[in-house]
């Protein structure tokens, strides 16, 4: 016969206690419901950890909130640009090199698919704006780290994305690190993403006036050594807002 004796669980009251031997010793079994609770509270734990590790390394790598789930298998494949980027995202993680531009407007998947990318090789985003003030903090007396110090540690990432290019002045000082960076990570064969909202001069409505483009075309912000470098093994696409939107809004109303 079953060998047991009566616990009592604080929660669930009075249950058989089965015991199992061990040569001399003996052990009883604990009360079922108390076990399940305890699996159950035992794998939240260790969802939560998880989460938080995962947003540990996102804060890490300087990715925000809103993408802490971004992946290239979750991003919505809504036109061909879409298709095309993807497709060059994944290049660029297998070879781990190459550049990719990706122009367009906010909202059409540009930084989740360059994220993505960022998290497969261990790299890092910032904006134009992010990696110019911490070049100017680097010219504080007392500052840790010196400019060069900031250019060369983005030149030496494993993956490295800047982004909202055309935002800030595009100064000479900002055309300069820039370059640099692009230039040093061409050589080692390391590779990058630019995202921007601008676009190509060639594509303008302006570019056969006298003023030959306008203040969004990239180049005003690009100098054409970092262009050469870009086209020299890149790809570029640009998303093309009004499609892109027409597309989510069909899909919303289905």
């Amino acid at each position: 016969m079953d060998e047991y004796t009566i616990n009592i669980c604080e929660k669930h009251g009075e249950y058989k206690a089965y015991l199992f031997k061990f040569g001399a010793s003996s052990m009883c079994s604990g009360w079922p419901e108390c076990e399940k609770e305890r699996a159950i509270e035992e794998e939240e734990k260790r969802k939560v950890e998880e989460e938080r590790g995962r947003i540990s390394w996102n804060r890490k790598h300087n990715i925000e909130e809103e993408y802490d789930n971004a992946t290239l298998q979750n991003i919505e494949i809504l036109t061909p640009e879409h298709e095309r980027a993807v497709k060059y995202a994944k290049e660029i993680i297998a070879d781990r090199r190459g550049k990719l531009v990706l122009l367009g407007a906010n909202g059409t998947g540009k930084t989740h698919i360059a994220i993505s990318v960022v998290k497969e090789l261990n790299g890092k985003i910032f904006s134009m704006y992010e990696i110019g003030a911490m070049i100017r903090a680097s010219y504080v007396s007392g500052a840790k780290e010196t400019e060069l110090d900031i250019v060369d540690e983005l030149a030496r990432l494993p993956i490295l994305v800047i982004d909202e290019i055309g935002r800030t002045k595009g100064s000479d000082a900002e055309t300069n690190w820039l370059s640099y960076i692009i230039d040093k990570r061409h050589v080692r064969h390391l590779p990058i993403i630019l995202i921007s909202n601008k676009h190509l001069n060639k594509t303008c409505e302006y570019r056969n006036t006298p003023q030959k483009g306008c203040k969004d075309c990239l180049e005003n912000y690009i100098s054409e050594d970092i262009m050469s470098r870009l086209s020299e093994d890149g790809y570029l696409v640009t998303f093309k807002e009004g499609d892109y939107r027409k597309i989510k809004r069909t899909r919303n109303i289905v």
